[in-house]
C-alpha cells in the first residue's frame, strides 16, 4: 500500500507538526540573519567540559550495561568444558 494514499496517522501528524514548528523557528530568527554575536573566550572550554561530562557518562553506562550482560549469561553444562569463568 502506498504510504501517500493511507489515511494520516499520528506519526504522519506529528512529522507535518514538526516540520511547521521548524519553519516557524526559521521564520523568526531570520531577521537576526546578519546581527554579529559577542565573542566569548570560554566557548572552547565550556564545550570541551560537555564532551568530557557526556563521554565519560556514556562510557560508564555502557560499562555497566557490559558487566550486567556478562553477569546474566552463566555457562551452560553442556558447553562446561568450553567455558571458563577467570
Amino acid at each position: 500500500m502506498l504510504l501517500s494514499t493511507s489515511p494520516p496517522t499520528a506519526r504522519r501528524n506529528s512529522s507535518a507538526r514538526d516540520g511547521c514548528t521548524l519553519l516557524v523557528g526559521y521564520g523568526v530568527a531570520a531577521p537576526f540573519l546578519k546581527v554579529q554575536l559577542a565573542d566569548s573566550a570560554a566557548f572552547i572550554p565550556i564545550v570541551d567540559t560537555a564532551l568530557l561530562l557526556t563521554d565519560t557518562l556514556t562510557a560508564a553506562l555502557l560499562l555497566a550495561n557490559s558487566l550486567r550482560w556478562h553477569r546474566r549469561a552463566p555457562c551452560s553444562r553442556s558447553r562446561a568444558a568450553t567455558c571458563s569463568r577467570a
